[in-house]
């Protein structure tokens, strides 16, 4: 790999952006992954903090091939992966998260995707905490639609965890907005609406490190509720069903486990078994999510 070698002068494959707040614990991970990767292509890491642990000050001793990019006010995800974007020297761009680490090959895989005249194109995120029953909950609650594909097709919208797409896109239907959550998903919606293709590809691999506590992974479906339904205030979705049909409200728990289910046992059978084993807790998470939901839906300040 050329990583090393980089400097203002080189031409750039491929433009990793990660968004960066308080993952001092997990971030080694990543750029161990990223430093590994088995190509000959240069590739840049940009990495756009706001927290206030010290993540910062790691990979300014630790990862000096980094280009890190400091905010001083919180950034969500969205606001951060803009940032990057405008540092990014390359028109490919690369997006994982400070809780991933990537498959040795995956700068390899997302440029031969490139190559193939692909411009979206979105990975499968694996579970990374198998053996912890939370973590697990959390994985399969967020992570169920990167098995929705199909002919190479990816059926709906996607997050960014795993997903790259070029330049001209991000211009056409960006920036991506600033919410706390659901900035992908809305994102990619706007590409989906104008007709745009987004492929996926098997091999473009990696590992989610989920929530491994209750209390964090509640947390996090709650905002995802919100987020759902500021989304399905813009664009039409099931989301905007919901809301023209509030009744249907308090269905949602019981419709999106069966949609989840139903994703899984036709994509990912073994993970299909473990989803139903941890019914009590699934239906757990999709209730607060539903709450969630609520307060998005009926609260004008959302």
């Amino acid at each position: 790999m050329k990583m090393h070698k980089i400097d203002q002068q080189s031409h750039i494959d491929v433009s990793v952006i990660i968004p960066s707040y308080n993952h001092e614990k997990y971030i080694p991970n990543l750029l161990r992954s990223l430093k590994q990767q088995k190509t000959d292509s240069n590739f840049e890491v940009i990495i756009v903090d706001s927290g206030a642990d010290g993540t910062a000050g790691l990979i300014e001793k630790e990862y000096p091939w980094v280009k890190l990019i400091k905010s001083e006010r919180r950034l969500y995800p969205g606001a951060a992966r803009n940032k990057g974007v405008e540092a990014a020297r390359s028109d490919v761009f690369a997006f994982t998260d400070t809780d991933c680490t990537v498959d040795e090959n995956w700068i390899e895989n997302i440029l031969s995707a490139y190559k193939e005249n692909k411009s979206i194109v979105v990975g499968p995120v694996l579970n990374g905490t198998p053996k912890n029953i939370f973590g697990t909950m959390d994985y399969l609650l967020e992570c169920f639609d990167f098995w929705n594909a199909k002919n190479g097709l990816k059926i709906g919208t996607v997050g960014s965890g795993n997903v790259f797409f070029v330049r001209p896109v991000f211009e056409k239907y960006g920036p991506l907005d600033g919410f706390v959550k659901g900035s992908d998903s809305r994102f990619f919606r706007k590409v989906l609406a104008a007709g745009e293709i987004i492929y996926w590809k098997a091999n473009i691999r990696v590992w989610h490190h989920n929530r491994t506590q209750l209390n964090k992974v509640l947390k996090n479906q709650y905002k995802l509720g919100i987020g759902a339904a500021k989304t399905g205030k813009e664009f039409k979705s099931r989301a905007t069903v919901m809301m023209k049909h509030p009744y249907l409200i308090p269905f949602i728990p019981v419709l999106r486990f069966i949609r989840i289910g139903w994703i899984l046992l036709r994509k990912s059978p073994s993970n299909f078994v473990v989803y139903m084993l941890l019914f009590p807790l699934i239906l757990l998470g999709l209730t607060v999510h539903a709450t969630g939901f609520t307060k998005g839906a009926f609260d004008k300040n959302e």
